[in-house]
């Protein structure tokens, strides 16, 4: 039963990358994984965007947990990397505000990770994707890692429209998010 953290700095696109799954694709209920947090005395539970998928992978039925937590969160809830299985960092090239640098997330994740956990990072609003490669590199030092550790995924920019309470959405291709999703499924072992 594998648990997928799906992460990012604020604003990167990670809760619309899952809404858009969610929306798009059968997913199943299931409880949050439960983490002995405590803060102050009291016990937390903090996720932000959880899914589940079945597959029947040959004669067996297989479940992946999907989850989010932004990077302020992963910062001081760190018990919630130690239980991911693999990472999906989402790097918005082009953000409206940056919130932290990227190391701040960085050091909680690659500090807390469990050894065999792999990342995705996935490269979401960019105008041109080599240069925005280059930037993730620079910017998560992923020159530092083991290259077989990562994988780089890009997610092309989406369409935006506003709602009728003058809200933006943001629409991704549907088939790109699926493809992201469901590549982890299909790598969990070798990410």
């Amino acid at each position: 039963m594998p648990w997928i953290l799906c992460t990012g700095l604020m604003g990167s696109g990670k809760s619309t990358i899952i809404r858009e799954y969610i929306s798009n694709f059968k997913t199943i209920a299931f409880t949050a994984p439960k983490i002995e947090a405590t803060h102050q005395g009291l016990d937390f539970e903090f996720i932000d965007n959880v899914f589940g998928i079945m597959q029947e992978k040959g004669d067996h039925i297989s479940h992946y947990y999907y989850y989010e937590l932004d990077a302020p969160t992963i910062k001081k809830w760190v018990q919630f990397v130690k239980i991911a299985d693999a990472i999906i960092v989402v790097y918005n090239d082009q953000p409206l505000r940056e919130y932290n640098p990227p190391a701040y997330l960085m050091e909680s994740l690659l500090g807390h990770k469990k050894e065999d956990a792999k990342f995705m990072f996935v490269i979401n609003n960019y105008s041109d994707l080599e240069i925005a490669k280059s930037n993730l590199i620079a910017k998560y030092n992923l020159g530092d890692l083991d290259p077989s550790s990562f994988v780089i995924k890009d997610l092309p920019r989406g369409s935006s429209s506003l709602e009728e309470n003058s809200v933006p959405k943001i629409k991704l291709d549907v088939e790109k998010v699926g493809d992201i999703i469901n590549w982890t499924i299909d790598n969990i072992d070798t990410i």
